[in-house]
Formats: structure tokens, C-alpha cells, sequence
């Protein structure tokens, strides 16, 4: 019972103080209470609630109304905090929200794309083979001779080919690669382009996202020759996201006045890098690569943004556990009385690619998780953790991952979530 009691208590201090914040602090916080008063002003409302933290392990203990309010007015709290978390991180955390670049920090500040390419390094090349593997080689069997090569900002607007925006934040991005060949127009020309920066791994910037959009010319009949994009990170190697054209199967007509195959296109997409905390202290190069057809005649391109930018609305769907960087009880859903699992959940969106999309599997690599469910119609999940899975740590970061199915057969790689920091001494209720 002392878990639901400190749980009243901290809901308390933080709903009734608001000595000392800022006026978008004071703002946020009257929403919030509002939002917790009117939920618990719902009689339906409390009848869940009832069923849910109407019971404690103690059974010489009643637990009482105001006890139950005070969990209800908790979980409402956070899951206020988690709805508009984007706001809650700019205005409380300003530091972290705005990206702030530090004299050895360059990788939270939108790519550094509004203030030229700081610290990028550009690289042209031509190709034979690679786009299954994602490993160019050229004729024979070597790695292409990259050659260094200007890198220039791309201006916000309208892909004149494709139709989509070419910016995802701000007013600039980069653009890899292009629709009309290095050498001759209207023609691949086996091109490959890379770009590479480097920047020094720190507690906050360890976990990254990238947001990409990209353009693949699909020919027919190509075996490890498509136009792919391939973008990785050394220091986080399972986490390399590699596709050609081949794999999406939503290919469309556009009008040029060059005469183009089918093409697919994947409108903004969010993919997800977890460095270790190893790592901690040491320099890594993020690489993105966009090839063409490694037999000269079709097209790749891509637009790259958004470094560190949350991964809601992202085309190829995101998941999202339940936690935040300053509370991990939030991670924690339901504890169970023996102690030994706790429930963690989450939410997720579909794919907005061409199909119908559903949910294949969610896991959390390198850890065990019983009892999956899965709400297709509210889109969340929750899974039991086991407390087994610490070992000797005392506390764990944990990520899950997502994979989705099509209608259409179209297997997207498989989507990885935020982390969340999860402790043993959480499971022992009390």
C-alpha cells in the first residue's frame, strides 16, 4: 500500500505547485489538473478505475476511495504528459527539446542543415552490385573509389518529380543523390553517393532518430542491381536500415519530361539508432548511402532531416513505449503481487504505405516478454517483463520492436521504439 500512497503524495506536489514556474509551466500544468478533474468527475471513469486499483496485495487492506482517486489522478497525469509530450520536453526541458548544439555535440540540431553542413563529408562513386546486401562493389568485387564531392543545402518546396515535401523541419535538408545522373541526363550512370559526420556520443544524444524520404526507380528483372538506401551507425550496428526498390511493391507512373520506370516512393519516414551507454564518450559516424541501378539506367534519391525529432508520423509506422526521461515508473503499468513480472505497454501506428497493414510481432531484443496483447483498435500493446531478465543489474534500458504485414506481401524492416529505464526494486509491492 505505501506504493499508492507515495503515488498520492508525488500526484499532490505536483499538481498543486506551482511556485516558481514559468507562465507556459503554469499553463500546462492548469490543463493538466483540468484534464485529471474531469476524468475523475466521470462516473465511468471511476468504475474502471475501481477494477483497476481497487486491490492490493495486502488482503487485511480496504483500499479506499481516495486511494483509488489517487491512482486514477496518476495514471491520467502521465498519460496527459505522454499525449503531448513534444510540448512537456520544450517547455520544461528546454536544453534537451531545442537541440542545442555544444562544442563537441553535433548531431541534435536538425542535421545542422539551417546552418550549412557542419562536420558532414560527401562522397561520389559508381557501383555494379550491392543493393540486396547493401555492401557496393564495384566490377571486381572491390569497394567503389569514393570520390569527396560538395554538399549543398536543399531549400524547403515540392519535389517537382514526386510531389512530396522536401523538407520534413525547418527550412533545409539534404538531398542524396538525383534524378538525372551525374554524367548524362535522364541516366543513372551506376551512380552512388555517400555523405558521413561524426560526432561524440553523450548521454543525450546516444539514442537518435533520422527521417528520411526517398525515391527508387524500380526496373523489373534486376537481381542485387536496384537503387537502394542504405543509412547506419558504427557504434550501433543492429540498427542499420538498408531497402531497395524491389522490396516495396507501391511503385507509381510519374510525369518527367525524362522517360522513368515505375518509381516507389516512401513519403517521410523516422528510423530509430540506440547507442549504447558504453559508448558513452566516444566519436560516431552516422553514413547514409543512395544508389542507383548498378546497371546504369534507373534512379535513386533521398532527402534526409530531422536528426533527434520524435518519430510520430512516421510512413513506415513507429512504436512507442510508455515512459519518460525524468519519471521510469511511468514504463511500469501493473506490478504483480508475487513480484516477479511487471507490465509494460505502449501504443503504435500503421504504416500509411500502399495495403492494408497489421501488426505481425512486437519484441524487446535481448530480454524474454510473456503474455503480448495487442488493441488493434485503440493501437496500444502491453507485455509482461519478467523480473528474471536483470540478472545481476538493478536496472535495465529496454527498447522494443515492431514489425508490420501488408496486405500487398510487403515486409517493411522492422520498427524500433524509444527507451525506457525499467528497476528490480520497482517489482517488490509492498
Amino acid at each position: 500500500m505505501k506504493k499508492l500512497l507515495s503515488i498520492f503524495i508525488f500526484s499532490c506536489l505536483f499538481i498543486s505547485s506551482n511556485y516558481g514556474q514559468s507562465k507556459d509551466q503554469n499553463n500546462f500544468t492548469q490543463r493538466m489538473n483540468d484534464h485529471i478533474t474531469r476524468y475523475l468527475s466521470d462516473d465511468t471513469n471511476m468504475a474502471k478505475a475501481k477494477e483497476l486499483y481497487g486491490h492490493t496485495c495486502d488482503k487485511h487492506h480496504v483500499v479506499t476511495e481516495e486511494e483509488i482517486k489517487a491512482a486514477a489522478a496518476e495514471a491520467e497525469k502521465h498519460a496527459f504528459i505522454q499525449a503531448n509530450m513534444d510540448e512537456y520536453m520544450k517547455i520544461y526541458f528546454p536544453q534537451t527539446a531545442s537541440r542545442s548544439v555544444t562544442t563537441d555535440t553535433f548531431i541534435c540540431d536538425n542535421g545542422g542543415f539551417e546552418n550549412d553542413f557542419l562536420y558532414y563529408k560527401g562522397y561520389i562513386s559508381t557501383y555494379t552490385s550491392g543493393s540486396n546486401t547493401c555492401t557496393p562493389n564495384v566490377p571486381d568485387g572491390l569497394s567503389p573509389r569514393y570520390l569527396n564531392k560538395q554538399i549543398r543545402n536543399n531549400a524547403s518546396g515540392i519535389d517537382p518529380l514526386i510531389g512530396i515535401q522536401k523538407v520534413k523541419f525547418g527550412n533545409k535538408s539534404l538531398r542524396i543523390n538525383n534524378r538525372y545522373g551525374h554524367l548524362q541526363q535522364c541516366e543513372g550512370n551506376y551512380g552512388i553517393d555517400r555523405v558521413t559526420k561524426r560526432f561524440k556520443v553523450t548521454a543525450e544524444n546516444r539514442q537518435f532518430t533520422v527521417w528520411y524520404a526517398v525515391a527508387l526507380e524500380n526496373p523489373s528483372g534486376h537481381v542485387n542491381q536496384q537503387p537502394f538506401l542504405n543509412i547506419k551507425c558504427d557504434k550501433a550496428p543492429a540498427d542499420e536500415l538498408c531497402f531497395d526498390a524491389d522490396f516495396l511493391n507501391c511503385a507509381q507512373s510519374y510525369s518527367d519530361p525524362c522517360l522513368y520506370q515505375n518509381i516507389d516512393v516512401i513519403d517521410w519516414a523516422c528510423h530509430r539508432f540506440n547507442i549504447p551507454t558504453s559508448e558513452i564518450g566516444n566519436i560516431a559516424t552516422v553514413e547514409m548511402i543512395v544508389a542507383d541501378c548498378g546497371l546504369s539506367a534507373h534512379f535513386g534519391y533521398a532527402y534526409i532531416d530531422g536528426f533527434c525529432e520524435p518519430c510520430t508520423g512516421s510512413s513506415l509506422g513507429s512504436i512507442n513505449l510508455n515512459g519518460s526521461p525524468t519519471d521510469p515508473n511511468i514504463g511500469i503499468q501493473y506490478y504483480s503481487c508475487d513480484g516477479l513480472t511487471a507490465s509494460v505497454c505502449g501504443s503504435y501506428t500503421l504504416p500509411t504505405l500502399c495495403g492494408d497493414w497489421a501488426v505481425v510481432d512486437i519484441t524487446v531484443p535481448g530480454y524474454t516478454i510473456q503474455n503480448l496483447t495487442i488493441n488493434e483498435s485503440n493501437k496500444t500493446f502491453c507485455f509482461d517483463f519478467p523480473i528474471s531478465n536483470f540478472g545481476a543489474n538493478l536496472c535495465l534500458d529496454i527498447s522494443a520492436l515492431i514489425t508490420f504485414k501488408s496486405s500487398l506481401g510487403i515486409n517493411l524492416p522492422a520498427q524500433s521504439s524509444n527507451t525506457i529505464k525499467i528497476c528490480k526494486d520497482l517489482y517488490e509491492y509492498i
